[in-house]
């Protein structure tokens, strides 16, 4: 892949693998649960956890969209971060870059969770 007419190392391919990767799974994940989910599914908590505002199914494709903008926020990021300090063909993953991943990876985590409470499961 090419970026502004240089050469992207494999760190970064590999930076973005594991970014876009947690994004696939969330629009798996979420597939199967629109298959299972009930008509309605909860869209808002009030402050005491108990659901005060509906939607269909359909409402359960928020969670990968905002993923999916994280990630494009933490690709931008990791971009920038190795063009500043001139690292734009090393190998590996830098230790910002695994920083970014842990977060993706943990928001995927609570997203995931919210799905199964709108959905019911954790109830």
């Amino acid at each position: 892949m090419y970026i502004s007419g240089r050469k992207e190392a494999w760190g970064m391919k590999r930076f973005r693998l594991y970014n876009y990767g947690a994004v696939v799974v969330s629009v798996v994940v979420t597939a199967v649960l629109m298959a299972v989910a009930p008509a309605h599914v909860v869209m808002h908590f009030n402050g005491a956890g108990a659901a005060d505002s509906w939607s269909g199914r359909a409402g359960l494709l928020l969670e990968p969209v905002l993923l999916l903008v994280i990630a494009l926020i933490c690709d931008r990021v990791a971009l920038l971060r190795r063009r500043r300090v001139g690292l734009e063909s090393m190998p590996t993953v830098t230790f910002g870059e695994w920083r970014l991943v842990s977060f993706i990876g943990i928001v995927l985590v609570v997203f995931v969770l919210l799905q199964c409470y709108q959905v019911g499961l954790l109830r």
